[in-house]
């Protein structure tokens, strides 16, 4: 089990029966991934499923997800124009480029993105990362943004 706090508002709880118990604004959720709206990057080594948000119970202020990512494995490189996200580290080693500063994250640890800002996270562990995604307002498509060295596009 791993209790994490980011800023005394928020904590979040990796049970034993393979659930998740997130205390936001004084709401207790509790979420697993079954029947759960599901991305996979088989190109990347990323997989993202989402716990709330407006896929899976239409809640536009935040969403909440679980991401992995493989061994070696990298997310895109992308960006949202509205969208502010906290990823919350659960287990692995994640390699963080925000811009172009880079920060090295362990399990119980987290770091805040804000819109507008170019970001990517690595996998430098042996054993997959995991973490837990805060986005507010809730994610959609409409709003993530590829960023290569070439061009930027909204998908």
């Amino acid at each position: 089990m791993k209790f994490f706090n980011y800023s005394n508002l928020t904590s979040i709880r990796m049970n034993d029966d393979n659930t998740v118990s997130i205390y936001d604004e004084g709401i207790t959720l509790i979420f697993d991934e079954k029947d759960k709206p599901r991305f996979v990057n088989a190109k990347t080594g990323e997989t993202v499923t989402e716990y709330s948000g407006l896929a899976t119970d239409k809640n536009n202020v935040r969403s909440w997800a679980i991401a992995y990512v493989k061994a070696s494995g990298t997310s895109n490189k992308h960006y949202h124009n509205e969208r502010k996200e906290i990823y919350y580290i659960v287990s692995g080693i994640a390699k963080i480029v925000i811009d172009t500063e880079e920060s090295i994250l362990s399990p119980g640890e987290c770091i805040e993105i804000h819109p507008k800002q170019i970001h990517q996270i690595f996998n430098v562990g042996d054993e997959p990362l995991a973490l837990i995604v805060r986005c507010s307002p809730s994610w959609i498509a409409s709003d993530y943004c590829i960023a290569n060295d070439l061009k930027m596009t909204c998908c």
